[in-house]
């Protein structure tokens, strides 16, 4: 097989199927309706209605769980192969959305959307990104930066879709069309990706001396966890992923009550949002180069489960940042706050790259 022109392949059908995950980031669309929902099943009025803020903790235990499969993902990957794991972890996901349709209450919401979806995600994202990386060890931020810039892509695209289906028929058809057609297209193309042989360097190709931690070495988890330096880029992509998540989780429900736009127009400014996001990742941002930035720290051949354990950062993000602004603007009616705690995050992480470079 060769193995130099089937990488493109690979990355093609990988960026499919993470176009299908990236659903998950598109929450913000669902939960203004979602809690409408739930709030005439279970005929709630006033103020025991419920609203968006009040089930944020749906997508940061989405979030939070993430890094489980990603770092079990990356131990099924060497025994059942990437593309079962994929197709399991898709399969998983398309089933979260459809109980998320039949979901008549936040704890339902909570087994479909944040503990199916999010574990599923976990699984399939890690699996992915690493071994596409592993393909592309000339093109190592292109190949991060694509596959993660497809996860964000979802953000655009599903936004649009489900506000049609939510426009025509309710948020419950929308959950459910979306899952079905998750499972079928991550079957699809699951059928296309192929594990990246140990050792695989294209042809033409001349590996230069590895400049990360120890020149050349492979860290296990357990050697990666002893190197200062992890530490300090764990808590630099959690501050770097901390702005991002609260707004991403909020985007449409601050667009509806800070500036009074209809749903219709802030599911377009959610998926705005998102398309700057996309291009981000493709340009070298902050998500595109984590997945090579820990392989050339590293090592590439344990990259599943210690790609899985540094995203812990992105998923203690994930499930802080939606919280906190949610109670925030419960708190005083306002996000002001909220964005003034996000940015002195970021601070903190522009401060940390200093360190880095200096160890």
């Amino acid at each position: 097989m060769n193995y130099t022109k089937r990488r493109w392949l690979v990355l093609v059908a990988s960026c499919l199927i993470n176009l299908c995950i990236g659903a998950l980031y598109a929450w913000s669309v669902f939960a203004s309706p979602m809690a409408e929902h739930i709030s005439k099943v279970q005929n709630l009025s006033g103020d025991q209605a419920i609203i968006a803020s009040s089930i944020a903790i749906v997508f940061s235990i989405a979030n939070v769980v993430g890094p489980i499969t990603m770092i079990g993902g990356g131990k099924f990957v060497s025994t059942l192969g990437p593309r079962m794991v994929i197709l399991i972890g898709g399969i998983w996901f398309g089933i979260g959305m459809i109980i998320c349709g039949f979901s008549t209450g936040v704890p339902m919401l909570i087994v479909g959307f944040g503990l199916c979806c999010g574990l599923a995600m976990g699984m399939t994202y890690g699996c992915k990104v690493s071994n596409c990386v592993k393909f592309f060890p000339d093109k190592r931020g292109l190949a991060g930066g694509l596959a993660t810039a497809s996860y964000g892509l979802s953000s655009v695209l599903v936004p649009l879709f489900a506000n049609v289906i939510i426009a025509k028929m309710d948020v419950t058809m929308a959950f459910k069309i979306l899952g079905i057609a998750i499972v079928i297209l991550v079957f699809f193309a699951s059928m296309f990706v192929v594990p990246c042989p140990e050792g695989f360097l294209p042809k033409g190709y001349l590996s230069p001396q590895n400049t990360g931690v120890g020149a050349g070495k492979d860290y296990t988890w357990k050697e990666m966890l002893r190197t200062p330096v992890f530490y300090v880029m764990i808590v630099m992509m959690c501050c770097g992923a901390f702005m991002g998540m609260m707004i991403i989780s909020q985007a449409s429900p601050i667009a509806q009550y800070q500036v009074m736009m209809n749903a219709s127009n802030a599911a377009v400014v959610v998926s705005v949002l998102a398309l700057f996001n996309t291009g981000g990742r493709i340009l070298g941002g902050f998500m595109g180069i984590y997945p090579g930035f820990t392989n050339q720290q590293f090592g590439a051949k344990y990259s599943g489960v210690n790609y899985g354990i540094m995203f812990i950062g992105f998923a203690i993000a994930g499930f802080c940042a939606p919280m906190i602004i949610g109670k925030i603007y419960m708190a005083a009616g306002t996000y002001s706050i909220a964005y003034v705690v996000a940015m002195g995050l970021s601070l903190l992480g522009i401060l940390l790259s200093f360190v880095y470079r200096k160890m």
